[in-house]
């Protein structure tokens, strides 16, 4: 029996590191204009979270109604966080600079999937941009399973703990041990496809619910962004949860239990 589950482990392993491979090439894909595809999942992730507005031409300042910096200021961060800086643009697509199409797939995932979920936050007058916020919370998510922002390492930084998920991984087989992490292994146990993806819609709903508890403000989004970041990280890390049931009920606890 233990043969077995063993077998069915890596199996699933094995098909998680080729979804991350393909999500890595979205990552390393920008959105082009020039592309319909890319135009249309940008105006459907508009039609699922605004289905009563009319739709609006890429290039338009009411994008910001889905939380696209097309014209205000937000707050930076010296380590993670790409988008919070002044945006001249009226392009939305300018917030996908950092993470291609795989920010966009990420939010209309989320949008798609848990459409109640997403339009609560939408609507209810966050102090913080849905999708900026999203985007980012794609980094964090790519920064746990180590995904690569496609900067190369030197060679002395470069150890078998610390190589990131990019050019130099994505050619190895899945049985090299420079694919292993947490997150990894916790993708392997919960047996689902978009366990990436899963994973950033637990994580965005766990940051807008510290936000509305903590009555954040909008300047505190650096703060709550490495408050849930580290959370996510020490759970996967010491915690080896074997589902999002799991997950959820340790970070639950973690948070009834802080002083």
């Amino acid at each position: 029996m233990l043969g077995s589950h063993l077998l069915r482990y890596n199996h699933h392993k094995v098909n998680q590191i080729r979804r991350l491979i393909e999500l890595h090439e979205l990552k390393s894909t920008p959105f082009s204009r020039f592309c319909p595809h890319h135009e249309i999942l940008l105006h459907r992730l508009w039609s699922v979270l605004l289905p009563n507005e009319p739709p609006e031409p890429r290039v338009s300042e009411r994008w910001k109604l889905l939380g696209f910096q097309v014209s205000p200021t937000f707050p930076r961060h010296n380590k993670t966080i790409f988008f919070f800086f002044p945006i001249k643009s009226k392009d939305p697509t300018s917030d996908l600079r950092g993470m291609g199409m795989m920010g966009l797939h990420t939010l209309l995932y989320f949008a798609e999937t848990y459409t109640s979920a997403c339009q609560e936050i939408v609507h209810g007058n966050r102090n913080y941009p849905f999708a900026a916020v999203g985007v980012n919370v794609t980094q964090m998510c790519c920064a746990l399973v180590n995904m690569a922002d496609g900067k190369k390492k030197k060679k002395k930084e470069i150890t078998s703990k610390n190589l990131l998920l990019g050019i130099d991984v994505v050619r190895l087989p899945p049985s090299d041990l420079k694919w292993d992490t947490p997150a990894l292994t916790f993708f392997s146990h919960v047996e689902n496809e978009n366990a990436f993806e899963e994973l950033f819609c637990f994580a965005f709903e766990l940051l807008d619910l510290v936000f509305v508890r903590t009555q954040a403000e909008y300047m505190d989004f650096p703060s709550v962004y490495d408050r849930v970041q580290q959370l996510l990280k020490e759970m996967l890390e010491k915690h080896h949860p074997l589902s999002f049931e799991e997950l959820r009920a340790l970070v639950d606890w973690s948070s009834s239990h802080q002083t």
